[in-house]
């Protein structure tokens, strides 16, 4: 082989793998690496060998290269992996959440229609004659219950054209402040509506509350009893 064919010369010889160039120089009689005077030799002989540990140290570091390709992805798909994982998570923990958000919603709606029907059962009105409607109530007054109260006995004073709501306190042992103005108001929306009002079984301890908060009930109808309320409608019907 002449020196214009050596592999050498050429990049597409250069790209070919060390261990066949090693081999394909190592068969040329003519090569300098290989001539045998003795200079020559020693210096072909250490260049060979140099080439030969390049070789070695290129397979060492090709074989690493590859073994961190491999690790790159090995670690590439965990992390996919990983991924896809908190993805499903985070799938999850919406799903979660809004169910818990629907059930806690359809717990408060719940409590709220409970809610609604205690106090309409807790703040009754009776028609009890031609006219006449009575709300007897027990407890305390507060501002949701007097606002289902009024708006239940404005209704029903409409649908019945009632002339005569009786309030009726016999239930009643306390009155704050603020239950007595909650009472007037009350008193206040019925009589626009062209009825009266009658506060009956007034114990002496509400009595006493309703005239040292400044109510005035010069404008309301009072009676002992249920019994005396009904009578004064049934007199003035």
């Amino acid at each position: 082989m002449s020196c214009a064919q050596c592999p050498l010369g050429s990049e597409a010889g250069l790209a070919r793998p060390v261990s066949e160039l090693l081999a394909e120089l190592a068969d040329c009689d003519a090569c300098p690496l290989t001539v045998a005077h003795a200079c020559d030799a020693t210096h072909g002989a250490q260049l060979v060998s140099l080439l030969r540990q390049s070789a070695q140290q290129l397979r060492k570091e090709q074989r690493a290269l590859k073994k961190a390709n491999n690790v790159i992805r090995e670690l590439n798909d965990a992390a996919r992996q990983a991924g896809e994982r908190i993805e499903k998570l985070e799938t999850l923990q919406k799903e979660s959440l809004r169910q818990a958000d629907s059930e806690l919603q359809a717990k408060v709606d719940l409590v709220s229609r409970q809610q609604a029907a205690i106090l309409a059962l807790s703040t009754p009105t009776i028609e009890v004659m031609d006219g006449v409607l009575a709300l007897p109530l027990i407890g305390t007054l507060d501002e949701q219950r007097a606002a289902v109260l009024t708006e239940n006995l404005l209704s029903e004073i409409i649908r019945s054209r009632a002339r005569y709501a009786i309030l009726d306190l016999t239930g009643v042992s306390a009155l704050d402040g603020r239950s007595s103005r909650l009472l007037g108001m009350v008193a206040s929306a019925v009589r626009l509506l062209g009825a009266r009002v009658l506060l009956s079984g007034i114990r002496p301890q509400v009595a006493q509350e309703l005239v040292s908060t400044g109510q005035d009930v010069r404008s309301l109808l009072t009676t002992r009893t249920l019994k005396d309320a009904l009578r004064y409608c049934a007199q003035n019907a």
